[in-house]
């Protein structure tokens, strides 16, 4: 009766540790992945949803963000333009699963930018990530673009 009693307490414990250690993958190592648009909100509307039949802004269906290659992306946008950078992650919170993706050196250099953009991550899974575009993109019109992105 003893020793089962301590081989309980030994199992218990055990899986008490295992569980409380689960470990925080951090999010430069989530976001290497390539990301397409699961959906996409313009100014607060939803304008487009994969494989919906009414999207406002079909252009969506090309977006690409690849964060695969070591520092460096390349993009897809709306209208099919191909774009490639350097990217860092500023103010990562691993636990939060948020963070800012800094694009730099965007080439080539995107309308309306500098040959930087920037995008607010708002929750990250393995799966799964929502942006925020930082900057009006000249590509929509739209002064506020949040995306819903799914690795493909």
């Amino acid at each position: 009766m003893m020793k089962k009693t301590i081989f309980g307490l030994l199992i218990a414990f055990v899986a008490t540790s295992m569980l409380a250690c689960t470990k925080v993958v951090p999010i430069t190592d989530l976001v290497k992945k390539s990301w397409s648009v699961q959906s996409a909100r313009e100014n607060g509307v939803d304008v487009y949803t994969k494989g919906g039949a009414n999207n406002k802004v079909s252009g969506y269906s090309n977006f690409n963000l690849n964060l695969i290659a070591g520092t460096t992306f390349t993009m897809t946008e709306v209208d099919n333009n191909k774009f490639s950078g350097q990217y860092t992650i500023s103010t990562p919170n691993d636990k939060a699963g948020t963070g800012t993706i800094n694009l730099k050196g965007v080439s080539p250099v995107p309308t309306g930018t500098t040959g930087s953009i920037d995008f607010s991550i708002t929750s990250l899974t393995a799966t799964q990530m929502t942006l925020t575009r930082n900057s009006t993109n000249q590509k929509t019109g739209a002064t506020s673009t949040e995306y819903v992105l799914v690795t493909q």
